[in-house]
């Protein structure tokens, strides 16, 4: 059933109006394949797992995008709400599945278009 959500995902984003380069990195975040430096630390064991940009958490991906203070001041600026995926930015892989789902509502995907130019 993931795989079929990760197909349905790609095929949906190689839909979308946006440059090519804009939908490889945007898959390659949702798919959790963007370095990050809690990822690094735990695999070499060099470097400092936190945020660089707030220094207030050890950043994963999940906190790059949602939590850091730079994301929060973003998302607050962005004109949609979708409040049955907001529970789920606490997992990446559940929030893509969610937005997904999220794309079958009126104008759903042109609000993935907008968040997907936004990450």
């Amino acid at each position: 059933m993931q795989q079929q959500y990760g197909l349905e995902g790609l095929e949906k984003l190689c839909k979308l109006d946006i440059k090519c380069k804009l939908k490889h990195i945007i898959w390659n975040c949702l798919s959790q394949a963007i370095p990050n430096n809690e990822e690094m630390h735990r695999t070499t064991r060099l470097g400092n797992p936190w945020c660089k940009i707030c220094g207030e958490d050890v950043q994963t991906l999940e906190h790059i995008i949602f939590f850091c203070l730079f994301a929060q001041m973003v998302w607050k600026m962005v004109p949609i709400k979708w409040d049955e995926i907001e529970d789920l930015r606490y997992n990446i892989k559940r929030w893509r599945l969610g937005l997904m789902e999220a794309g079958k509502m009126e104008d759903g995907n042109k609000q993935i278009g907008f968040i997907v130019k936004l990450l």
